[in-house]
């Protein structure tokens, strides 16, 4: 695995970005990214959403994916992703790439080395978080802790 990608992943967790939340709930929603009801069980427990491993799997791959987006961006370097080298993308994640892709189009390159990483990092966390508020805005909660 790259080290921007390792890096990055450490360092994922939840902020509040109200504009990145809502861009990234419709790039979700448009590619119908979460497909069967059944399968989303979020929780809360006292005043934390938990959620299932599934549910955190599937964001913290986009994260990672829209790390590797950026990263590629604004380094100027050609894209890959480290998750294709052990299974190939679903159709979903495809269509999801794309969006993140053409978001990604929209912030400029950033002048020095750090920058360039910082938006990287941004954007794989706004990504993440999108995909968890998403997800608890769509699917109803589960009572099962």
């Amino acid at each position: 695995m790259p080290d921007y990608v390792r890096v990055l992943a450490s360092r994922f967790f939840v902020r509040d970005h109200a504009v990145k939340f809502k861009m990234t709930s419709l790039v979700l929603a448009s590619t119908a990214l979460i497909t069967c009801s059944n399968a989303w069980a979020w929780y809360m427990s006292g005043e934390t959403v938990r959620f299932n491993a599934a549910e955190s799997n599937l964001c913290q791959q986009g994260g990672l994916d829209a790390a590797a987006i950026m990263y590629s961006r604004q380094m100027g370097k050609p894209l890959s992703y480290p998750s294709d080298e052990y299974s190939a993308p679903s159709a979903s994640q495809k269509e999801i790439r794309v969006k993140f892709l053409q978001l990604a189009e929209t912030y400029p390159i950033e002048s020095t080395e750090d920058k360039k990483m910082a938006v990287a990092d941004k954007f794989s966390r706004d990504m993440r978080a999108g995909c968890l508020q998403y997800i608890k805005v769509s699917r109803p909660q589960s009572f099962a802790e």
